[in-house]
């Protein structure tokens, strides 16, 4: 159950950054863990590139040694900056806080 207030958020944290934002093709994703959890309180699972100049396949050697590279570390914390943002945001601003519930509640 993605939430577009968070997902959006994220977006333009991540573009302050620097970093490219593309959305996936075919939202809706993510693993069954979060599915079960973003069906009780709103989430977001985003996700980052592990390197700046291929598209290694996950849980493969090439994802390990590319996320273990000082680019996936880079990526890493500008992706853990963004979902501390959107975690203060929540917790200091009203109106996102309303956006992230009525979205929740409406999808």
């Amino acid at each position: 159950k993605p939430n577009a207030a968070m997902n959006l958020d994220y977006a333009e944290c991540m573009k302050r950054q620097g970093m490219e934002v593309i959305f996936a093709k075919h939202p809706g994703r993510g693993s069954s863990d979060f599915g079960n959890f973003s069906q009780v309180i709103p989430g977001v699972q985003p996700y980052f590139a592990v390197s700046n100049t291929s598209r290694p396949p996950g849980h493969s050697t090439e994802f390990r040694d590319c996320a273990g590279a000082d680019a996936g570390f880079e990526n890493g914390l500008n992706a853990a900056a963004s979902l501390a943002h959107i975690g203060c945001r929540f917790l200091s601003d009203p109106d996102f806080r309303q956006r992230v519930r009525r979205d929740f509640e409406e999808s």
